[in-house]
């Protein structure tokens, strides 16, 4: 007879944090720009190993050559088992 299959929940030491850093770089000279939230793409998995879910804080950090800053910050949590997935806010 075989075993069934049994959902395991993850450990810490079977997933890894998703860590992200881009730089868009044919947004320079633009007076005003727009980085959509579907350039930025969240893996699966890394090295093999599913990412860690739970509570990310995503930031977008914009400088200027003249030093003017402006950012946004955004807290998410990343699931495996919530509902409404592909609800998402602009």
């Amino acid at each position: 007879a075989v075993a069934p299959m049994r959902a395991k929940s993850l450990t810490t030491n079977d997933s890894v944090p998703f860590e992200m850093t881009k730089i868009w770089t044919d947004i320079a000279g633009q007076k005003s720009a727009k980085i959509h939230h579907h350039e930025i793409k969240i893996p699966k998995e890394i090295n093999g190993k599913p990412i860690k879910s739970g509570d990310y804080h995503f930031m977008v950090h914009c400088l200027d050559k003249a030093g003017n800053e402006s950012y946004i910050a955004v807290d998410v949590e990343l699931s495996y088992d919530a509902t409404g997935i592909g609800e998402h806010v602009h």
